[in-house]
């Protein structure tokens, strides 16, 4: 059967105790005494059958119970019994074997130092026997101690000549001097407990040993030899010596790790029981000035909120024996009540049984990787907010040509989310991106994909066509992105504003340009050309009336009739800028619409001669606040408008009805239509609708008559509604609320 280093051990120390007992007269007797009992003796009897002074007696048999030969045991008081053990038969043996002092004799026979019949016991024994004379020579050496040296004992042989082969050493390496041995300070009548040393042999193997001596006595107290036991520690020692390296290594780890790192008992005080200086360095300076918080229990160092979690968790680890770990841990930590986070984990330690006892705790402060983060995702949110509130579309992609912002702006002008613009595709979905001059354009030639490739690119114009076929003009730029600062291109952003309707002013600029100048000249080259003739004919009359009176009449009714429509193109002009500015004027009152009406068409009648307008209104006043002059502008515009896109032979007609509540103007022509798709730009400033031509007076036009009559309407409290069919007509509905009789009523009072 296998014996454990335990017992080896426990073995080794009752073998000790029974050496040093043997050497002792006192102790003999004390012993003799016990093995001739029959029951168990009282303190008392013990000190008298042995003859020695209580405290002397307590200290023998303190030594002897601990080494288990001698037990305690409770009657009817304190009293002892030898035990029923191999040790406790050993040593009943021993006492029954040793001679009585007036039996001892003088001899040179050094074997009379072993009693008669002890080899037997020495045998049986697991700790090494080395029995010594008084000359230091050796007596008797068992055969456990010959397999612990590793060589048989030779008799007679002085320790001296045994020294020569064999080397004692101290266990720091120093060879042990022969009066410093065990059993050289045992013949000099030292007891010796627990000697570590090395014994190299001859063959130079190196064996720990743990030894016991003590001096054999006569019964006059003169030493006569001495008694060694020892036992081999040598694999006790390797592994000690690892144990105690790897408490080493692990302690310096823990001392010079960046984690703070504390163990806690798992009582339920949770009393600090070590730590290193970095877990100090986290608790704060009021710690780390005290140096050791060794014995501090968990509720000393936290409160509130944290500490409540702290024992919450603690417990749980203490309970499950599972550990908790947590990236985050927020904390608040006396005296300082600004809220840290840490990395935390605790994990239970166990005994050989599986039990906890004792929690290590491993920290490591994040607040400022923590504060940081948030930080970021703060500036990043407010960046997000502020990619998102711009008008510009923006859109920024890593270097694969993957989409990560594409902000609503962008998607609107866009038409869609974009799919992955990657460098070597050549298209992008169903979109194209053409060119001013109306070349498709590769995908390598997109600002995106060049900005890949590092160039930087401002300002440049392009045309897209979106997914519904709608073309945009675009204002593009794009630059490289070093989302690392390691100076490679990890990314690229573009910034885009659809600035259609800016090309659309500009364009729209460019012909009002043409067409007011066309406009102007046209009644301007009427007039001077009238006035040309004139001059001419009166310069030949050499002073007489040159100028037929019927000629001259008609001269001047051209002449009037120009200027009016250079008079209205300039009051458009003009009306324009102050509904831009807001200083348009309005004198709302009362008016009858049905009046204004009737007087606006006739003025347009005769402004065109031979075209029908046929008007059919309410003889009744039709009464809304308004200001006479601005609506009978909006009647001349319309039918100004009806007129000039219906052909000469159509007539155009002119109604006006009323409820309870509500005027409504219609104009109404036959002419060339409207495209629904032009409708919605009908009332822009110097809007004109593509494609269609003039039927009947001037062929141009500024395009403000109708910017001008919607502004009109609108200020008048009212709205315009537009049906039109291509080919077949359009008809203009003005709905103006009416003057109620309470309104009027408190007007003329007021007037």
């Amino acid at each position: 059967m296998a014996v454990s280093n335990e017992q080896v051990r426990r073995q080794a120390d009752q073998d000790a105790a029974v050496a040093a007992a043997f050497g002792d007269p006192a102790r003999i007797a004390l012993l003799r005494a016990l093995t001739e009992s029959r029951g168990p003796l009282t303190m008392s009897a013990l000190a008298a059958a042995s003859g020695l002074r209580d405290a002397k007696l307590a200290a023998n048999l303190a030594a002897l119970t601990a080494a288990g030969v001698l037990k305690q045991t409770e009657y009817a008081g304190e009293s002892f019994d030898i035990a029923e053990t191999p040790l406790g038969r050993t040593v009943r043996a021993m006492l029954r074997a040793t001679p009585d002092a007036s039996a001892a004799t003088e001899t040179a026979d050094s074997t009379r130092v072993v009693p008669a019949g002890f080899d037997t016991i020495l045998d049986q024994m697991a700790s090494g026997i080395a029995i010594y004379d008084r000359e230091g020579v050796l007596v008797r050496l068992n055969p456990a101690g010959e397999r612990i040296i590793g060589s048989p004992a030779i008799p007679g042989e002085p320790q001296g000549e045994r020294f020569s082969r064999y080397t004692l050493r101290c266990p720091d390496g120093n060879v042990m001097p022969l009066e410093m041995s065990p059993f050289g300070r045992a013949l000099h009548g030292e007891t010796i407990s627990d000697m570590e040393c090395i014994i190299k042999g001859q063959h130079g193997h190196d064996t720990w040993l743990r030894c016991s001596a003590s001096p054999l006595r006569d019964e006059h107290g003169a030493i006569q030899g001495a008694v060694v036991s020892f036992v081999d520690i040598s694999e006790q020692h390797h592994l000690s010596h690892e144990e105690a390296h790897q408490r080493t290594l692990a302690q310096a780890m823990i001392e010079n790790t960046f984690s703070g790192m504390a163990i806690f008992d798992a009582n339920d005080n949770f009393r600090c029981i070590q730590h290193n200086e970095n877990f100090l360095r986290l608790l704060g300076n009021d710690s780390l000035s005290r140096g050791s918080i060794v014995g501090t229990r968990l509720r000393d160092l936290f409160e509130g909120e944290t500490l409540a979690q702290a024992l919450e968790i603690h417990e749980r680890v203490r309970t499950t024996g599972q550990p908790f770990v947590i990236d985050e841990f927020a904390a608040a930590i006396p005296p300082d009540p600004s809220q840290r986070w840490f990395r935390w984990r605790l994990s239970a330690l166990r005994d050989e049984q599986g039990n906890v006892t004792e929690l290590l705790s491993v920290a490591f402060e994040v607040t400022e990787l923590v504060e940081s983060r948030n930080e970021a995702r703060r500036r990043a949110k407010e960046l997000d907010a502020v990619i998102k509130a711009i008008p510009e579309g923006v859109m920024l992609v890593d270097k694969s040509g993957k989409i990560i912002v594409f902000n609503a702006a962008a998607e609107q002008i866009i038409g869609k989310q974009l799919p992955t613009v990657h460098p070597d595709t050549p298209e992008v979905g169903a979109s194209f991106t053409y060119a001013l001059d109306g070349r498709r354009l590769d995908t390598s030639e997109l600002p995106i994909v060049r900005a890949l490739h590092g160039e930087t690119v401002l300002g440049e114009e392009l045309v897209f066509q979106r997914p519904d076929s709608e073309r945009v003009d675009l204002l593009t730029s794009a630059a490289p992105v070093d989302f690392e600062s390691t100076g490679d291109i990890t990314g690229a952003v573009a910034a885009f504003q659809d600035i259609t309707r800016i090309k659309e002013l500009e364009r729209q600029r460019d012909d009002f340009i043409g067409i007011a100048a066309h406009e102007l000249r046209t009644p301007l080259a009427t007039i001077m050309a009238t006035l040309q003739a004139f001059l001419r004919r009166q310069k030949n009359a050499h002073g007489e009336l040159g100028i037929d009176v019927e000629k001259l009449s008609t001269g001047l009714e051209r002449m009037y009739r120009q200027a009016q429509r250079l008079n209205t193109l300039v009051s458009d002009l003009l009306d324009t800028t102050r509904i831009r500015t807001g200083t348009l004027d309005y004198a709302l009152e009362p008016c009858d619409l049905a009046m204004v009406v009737r007087e606006a068409v006739a003025g347009q009648t005769e402004a065109n001669p031979g075209r029908k307008v046929i008007l059919s209104a309410p003889k009744r006043q039709v009464v809304v606040r308004g200001d006479a002059f601005r609506l009978s502008q909006v009647v001349d515009n319309l039918v100004a408008n009806a007129i000039k896109y219906s052909a000469d032979r159509v007539p155009v007609k002119v109604s006006l009805s009323a409820d309870e509540s509500t005027a409504y103007l219609r104009v109404v022509d036959k002419g060339v239509g409207i495209p629904p798709e032009n409708i919605k730009h009908l009332f822009d400033r110097f809007y004109r609708v593509p494609g269609i031509d003039v039927q009947s007076g001037p062929r141009v036009g500024l395009g403000l008559g109708l910017h001008i009559t919607h502004t009109l309407v609108q200020r008048h409290g009212g709205h315009i509604n537009v049906r039109s069919t291509p080919g077949s007509g359009t008809t203009f509905e003005v709905v103006l609320p009416l003057l109620k009789s309470t309104e009027l009523a408190e007007d003329v009072h007021n007037s």
